[in-house]
């Protein structure tokens, strides 16, 4: 199975079983309202009616899915968004709330009058009724296409991580994304580094780099290199072979000096990795 292939079925399947969860949770909801508030104007409760209004929308919407997703494969939200992009979604939306309508008011039709004897009527105003329903399908589109979009971002997000530890496994190299761009660094010249927001400030070499990446993946990623890193605060990494000394501060902290003449502030909480003693004198 092709690297892409397995993207789009994990992307797929993450959303899929969103909107399977989700949808008829939210229906449930609207449902449950609709009774109440008939129970409350007229104590004329009709159990059947409200619960089928819900769950056939509930099944067009989920039978549309795949072909939202077949769209925004091929248009996609972000990656490489245009206006071209955005006016073909949007237009896109006009099919889907019709498809939508079609599916829902087929099955309410046959089902409505198996369930209460009363005819289901929809098309008395059609113009009316139609814009009403799009409005509503307009957000349930944004919504399908908006967690397409987030799921293969994760995807290729966990792609890229899994790349760049595989790479730093044979190459002993490091692979980060800064502005765009791709920097590649020798891992054994990584010193220290510290999070910074989305960032995460790297020293190597004399040299700071700023790239987007979380701490917990670049010491995957130096793991990987086999290089030997130690976390000394939680938004703080050091290369264990820069150390040259190691000073316990008044306050349980360290003060942790690297041949390149930085220092960098540990944690309590974290000096047992450094294999420093409890009673070890403070400076």
């Amino acid at each position: 199975m092709s690297t892409d292939h397995e993207l789009e079925r994990r992307t797929w399947v993450r959303v899929a079983l969103i909107c399977v969860v989700t949808f008829p949770l939210v229906a449930a909801v609207n449902a449950m309202t609709l009774v109440t508030d008939a129970r409350r104007s007229t104590g004329d409760v009709q159990w059947a009616e409200p619960w089928l209004l819900e769950m056939t929308s509930v099944v067009g919407a989920l039978l549309l899915v795949p072909a939202v997703a077949a769209l925004e494969r091929r248009v996609p939200l972000v990656s490489g968004m245009t206006l071209r992009h955005g006016a073909v979604l949007l237009a896109a939306s006009v099919p889907f709330s019709l498809a939508h309508v079609g599916i829902m008011v087929g099955l309410r039709t046959v089902l409505i009058p198996l369930a209460t004897g009363k005819a289901y009527a929809f098309f008395v105003d059609p113009l009316t009724d139609l814009l009403y329903e799009y409005r509503k399908d307009l957000f349930l589109f944004v919504v399908i296409t908006g967690l397409l979009t987030l799921s293969r971002q994760i995807e290729l997000g966990r792609q890229e991580t899994a790349a760049a530890r595989a790479d730093a496994r044979e190459s002993g190299r490091l692979t980060l994304k800064s502005q765009g761009h791709t920097i590649h660094l020798r891992a054994r010249d990584f010193s220290w580094a510290q999070a910074s927001g989305n960032y995460v400030d790297v020293m190597a070499a004399g040299k700071s780099y700023l790239p987007r990446t979380t701490l917990n993946d670049l010491e995957q990623q130096l793991h990987s290199a086999k290089v030997d890193v130690v976390r000394v605060h939680r938004s703080r990494l050091v290369n264990r072979e820069q150390i040259t000394e190691v000073r316990p501060t008044r306050s349980g902290d360290v003060e942790i000096h690297l041949a390149d003449g930085t220092t960098v502030k540990g944690s309590r909480r974290y000096r047992d990795r450094l294999s420093l003693p409890d009673n070890a004198p403070p400076q």
